[in-house]
């Protein structure tokens, strides 16, 4: 799936009402901060969240999460090469 995001990535997101099914979106956790992942379901008071790796596996993956905790929509993704 597209935007598939990369360790170094830089985005941009903007908070907004205007959420589907397939946007990648920031959302605030109360345990481990701020994750980046997928809609794969949403209604008006709830979001499920997955991941695009389907080999690593998320706590917050697959459960019904409160969509107000959305801090934003990805808009651009910027790839950083890669320095040692």
């Amino acid at each position: 799936m597209y935007p598939s995001l990369s360790s170094g990535d830089l985005i941009i997101t903007r908070r907004t009402a205007s959420l589907f099914v397939g946007d990648v979106v920031v959302y605030r956790t109360e345990t481990v901060g701020k994750i980046i992942k997928r809609i794969a379901d949403i209604d008006a008071q709830t979001v499920v969240l997955v991941g695009d790796n389907p080999r690593l596996a998320s706590s917050f993956c697959g459960m019904s999460l409160n969509r107000s905790a959305i801090v934003g929509k990805l808009l651009i993704k910027v790839s950083v090469p890669f320095s040692s």
